[in-house]
């Protein structure tokens, strides 16, 4: 892998978390504009975090945890496309960064971040009535894919940009 010879590891860390919270941004458009359940993963977060009801969870709190968790992920997503190109991903690059590692960490963290949320955050913090959860985990499952595809784009993107 070769990255500009501008970007240090916490420079990189730092591309990676900003093109997380702006994949988190691109997520919010079917998350308020086309899912039925919305917001409500955001509100079970905070919900799980401040031990409150999801519905009297804080909006602030929520909003804290959607965009932070973003931002987190988007570091893991730069932590495991190094990993995956330090393990030598041939093949063509974008930016310096092998198309392999970059698809490699999608795999990766999708099924890990569905994962998290629907079967570890959702039923045991989570106050939704029963018969919502799968609604619940299904739109999670777009949200996350959305979140990914776009950390997957945005990542080479930055590193481009600031490089």
């Amino acid at each position: 892998m070769t990255l500009p010879p501008s970007l240090s590891v916490p420079g990189l860390a730092l591309v990676g978390a900003t093109a997380g919270l702006l994949a988190t941004l691109v997520m919010d458009v079917p998350m308020r504009a086309l899912l039925a359940e919305g917001m409500t993963p955001p509100f079970v977060a905070a919900g799980a975090l401040t031990g409150s009801d999801t519905a009297d969870a804080s909006r602030r709190v929520a909003l804290a945890v959607h965009y932070g968790s973003g931002t987190a992920a988007g570091l893991t997503f730069t932590a495991l496309t190094l990993l995956a190109a330090t393990l030598g991903a041939p093949g063509p690059a974008v930016a310096g960064i092998p198309v392999l590692a970059l698809a490699v960490a999608a795999l990766v963290q999708l099924p890990v971040m569905v994962a998290f949320f629907s079967y570890f955050v959702l039923p045991r913090y989570g106050t939704v009535a029963p018969g919502r959860v799968p609604q619940v985990r299904r739109e999670w499952l777009v949200s996350a894919a959305v979140y990914v595809a776009s950390v997957a784009a945005l990542f080479p993107a930055l590193v481009w940009l600031v490089g």
